[in-house]
């Protein structure tokens, strides 16, 4: 019956495998025991497909109990138990319960630390995700040095240049970045760029991803001038490996874009989000409105008509929820551009545009746009509506 209800997950088949699991549970408790081994794999594996749907909080008491259950019978410290507190914790990730998921995480990693060593990769992967809970949590201080010793360790062990530990570079800068440390993260940044091109090439997924980061904190530092060379062959390679309509590269885009913009170059911007806009590329929640948003923008800056740009962003914005593109970040964090060009915008359209972005990032927060008369007067416009040519 498993193996039946496992075929039809892969399947896609939810509806009709999620009774199969139960029957399977419920059968295996009242034969085996709620305890036995073969219990606690029909539990663990109908977890494993709720946390694959999305459904963290049918989840977690499933490893929960698999995980306490573990404890009683092998003890906190067997390989089983600490895999299903590190799968608990993962859940707890997901759902932003960081106090919850860092204890169990620092759990995790004392055990292995004491079996396999500070060494051993899978150590530093435990470090590295205790690092990162931290983080997320906001216990800045408690972070940091388990960042700087992940990244350390590897240096000692794979050497400078070592694809992880250029990851743990990238790591510790975005750290440093979420904190607001920008000139410590530059540096860092800017060295996992230059080692992985040298490294990787500059067509890699790894290095793509470093010059995007590198380009945005030097943005957030008011640097346009050198993230635009960078921005430029993010875009041309991103453009010539995925294609024109890939989430990936209409986001690379709206990345130049923003940097053109702060440097004044609003035709060529202009031109870019038109560009963008036309392609009739799929419809994502973090890449579609960004367009006209920024498009929105434009016009504000040149103290020209916005037609149809903020109508069309309220349709994008009120109807049907888009799906997110798992290739674009999430939330976008451009409240340093628009900070950066306040004293070029009307007076009270910078907290309109924090707003607008604040409700691209959440749809919960879309209310608080009422508060604004220049998008309650505005109606919503269908997306064929032309864009004019300048």
């Amino acid at each position: 019956m498993v193996n039946l209800a496992v075929l039809l997950t892969k399947k896609g088949e939810y509806a009709s495998a999620e009774p199969l699991f139960q029957r399977a549970l419920e059968g295996r408790k009242r034969l085996l025991g709620p305890e036995h081994r073969g219990t606690q794999w029909v539990m663990e594996k109908w977890a494993e497909i709720l946390v694959e749907r999305g459904d963290y909080a049918g989840a977690e008491p499933l490893y929960r109990q698999v995980m306490e259950t573990r404890e009683r019978i092998l003890g906190k410290e067997h390989p089983l138990t600490v895999e299903s507190a590190k799968e608990l914790a993962g859940v707890l990730e997901a759902v932003g319960r960081f106090d919850e998921a860092a204890p169990l995480l620092e759990r995790v990693l004392d055990v292995q630390e004491r079996m396999l060593g500070e060494e051993h990769s899978d150590t530093l992967i435990r470090m590295n995700n205790l690092a990162f809970s931290l983080g997320r949590k906001g216990d800045y201080m408690a972070a940091e040095p388990v960042f700087r010793r992940v990244l350390a360790t590897r240096e000692r062990v794979l050497g400078p240049e070592h694809p992880q530990t250029l990851g743990s570079v990238n790591s510790l800068a975005l750290f440093l970045e979420r904190k607001g440390d920008y000139v410590a993260a530059e540096p860092l940044l800017r060295r996992a760029l230059e080692a992985r091109e040298r490294v990787l090439g500059w067509e890699h997924p790894d290095t793509l991803a470093s010059g995007t980061s590198y380009s945005a904190t030097l943005r957030k530092r008011g640097r346009a001038e050198p993230a635009e060379m960078i921005d430029r062959r993010v875009v041309a390679t991103t453009a010539n490996l995925l294609g024109d309509i890939h989430p990936r590269t209409i986001h690379s885009r709206n990345n130049l874009v923003l940097t053109l913009v702060m440097l004044g170059k609003l035709e060529e911007a202009r031109h870019i989000l038109a560009t963008n806009w036309r392609l009739n590329a799929p419809l994502h929640a973090n890449t579609t409105p960004r367009v006209a948003f920024l498009r929105h923008i434009a016009t504000l800056l040149e103290s020209q008509p916005d037609t149809p740009f903020l109508g069309e962003l309220k349709t994008l914005l009120i109807g049907l929820e888009l799906p997110m593109s798992s290739d674009v970040a999430v939330p976008w964090d451009i409240a340093y551009f628009v900070e950066y060009l306040r004293p070029k915008l009307p007076v009270g359209a910078p907290e309109f545009l924090t707003a607008l972005v604040a409700a691209q990032n959440d749809r919960a927060k879309l209310p608080e746009l009422d508060h604004f008369t220049e998008w309650r007067d505005q109606a919503p416009l269908p997306l064929e509506t032309p864009w004019p040519e300048t």
